[in-house]
């Protein structure tokens, strides 16, 4: 995912006065996403684990804020009361307003020779979500490297999920459909223990207006159909500036307010965002584009010794080997609330000192002149 994963990663932070502001459609339909997401990931975390840790606190915060955006009411203080809203949410949305002409995908399902499918856990990722699809209607899609098959080590579970306007006009089915998730949860995070974010959502309505500055149609036609056999869609392309803008520029203030990590998840988080920078960059530029596209793209635009940190994060994904514990992966593929407890464990997963930056401030440093360097690169305006 491209700007999603920003958003996921960091604050989103005002746009810059030089940039577009985004469409009050295209934000609309940004924040039922988000809501959406959180719902279905099992991010309104009880009060329990949220007194528990800090994590759990901040996401109520969170999904209360953007729950209350809508129509200003208070924010829901249930579950029930957050599915209520969701569905509201979407029932109100305005008619997405595609920009490009149809493209019919055809999109294989995840089978041998997959190199991913040698991996039990990939196997068990795989099952929930043919069972998932299977039982609620919904579409499951993999994509990122483990479609692609070009993983290493250092990998991230990218799923899609796609939901049918029928369950998301009906809370009870809505409601259904966040309580199965929880088995595709289990195994994602036991999957990859230190995966920074969860499975992302939206409508299929979106497809007659696909955000491309969400995740680019470039991505999605190289997705693979986990929870089916293959499927076809019909995607027309849609695109906001405005929004594509705002991306970047959370991704932008995640290095300008970052602290060295302690833990891998830390690192691998932090390794993540900067990879995404390229992507991000380009879709502000207003071109959209698949994220191993981007980095020669956007490597043209600034000096090569700024170049430096996506050098490092390049060998830091070659040669990453994940430190998670057995037991840790074991409690995960059995927790209550998954995502709650990896964030709880995640002290415990340390990386070895030869994966650690030679020296971690000046990559610090060198990430933030990166990025400032290709924010200055934006023109004012950029039209798609």
């Amino acid at each position: 995912m491209t700007s999603a994963v920003a958003a996921a990663a960091a604050p989103r932070t005002a746009a810059p006065s030089t940039q577009a502001l985004p469409g009050e459609g295209a934000l609309a339909w940004d924040t039922a996403r988000q809501l959406l997401g959180a719902l279905l990931n099992g991010e309104w975390a009880s009060r329990a684990a949220a007194a528990l840790q800090p994590f759990g606190q901040r996401v109520r915060t969170r999904v209360a804020r953007l729950a209350a955006e809508p129509d200003g009411g208070p924010p829901p203080r249930t579950v029930r009361e957050l599915v209520a809203r969701v569905s509201t949410t979407f029932a109100r949305l305005p008619g997405a307003q595609p920009t490009g002409t149809a493209e019919p995908l055809d999109l294989p399902g995840a089978a041998a020779p997959l190199r991913a499918m040698a991996d039990p856990g990939f196997r068990r990722l795989r099952a929930a979500a043919q069972r998932l699809c299977g039982e609620h209607g919904v579409q499951c899609l993999l994509h990122g490297s483990l479609a692609s098959d070009d993983w290493t080590n250092y990998r991230d579970a990218d799923l899609l999920v796609l939901v049918p306007d029928a369950v998301l006009g009906t809370p009870a089915l809505l409601d259904r459909l966040r309580r199965a998730m929880l088995p595709l949860q289990r195994a994602l995070f036991a999957f990859d223990p230190l995966q920074h974010h969860g499975v992302f959502a939206t409508s299929t309505a979106e497809l007659q207006a696909w955000p491309e500055h969400w995740l680019p149609l470039a991505t999605l036609r190289r997705a693979l159909d986990l929870g089916g056999d293959g499927t076809r869609l019909t995607v027309r392309p849609s695109f906001d500036l405005g929004l594509a803008r705002q991306n970047f520029a959370a991704a932008v203030a995640y290095f300008e307010h970052a602290r060295l990590p302690h833990d891998a998840y830390g690192w691998k988080a932090f390794a993540s965002v900067l990879m995404l920078v390229p992507a991000l960059h380009q879709a502000a530029q207003g071109a959209p584009c698949w994220k191993a596209d981007s980095f020669a793209r956007a490597a043209a635009r600034v000096a090569p010794d700024l170049w430096q940190p996506q050098l490092w994060a390049a060998a830091f994904r070659k040669d990453f080997r994940d430190p998670t514990p057995r037991w840790i992966r074991h409690l995960l593929r059995f927790a209550p609330e998954p995502r709650c407890l990896q964030q709880a464990l995640r002290r415990f997963v340390r990386l070895p000192r030869q994966q650690l930056p030679a020296d971690g401030t000046a990559l610090l440093r060198a990430a933030r002149t990166l990025t400032r360097a290709l924010a200055t690169d934006l023109a004012p305006e950029t039209s798609p």
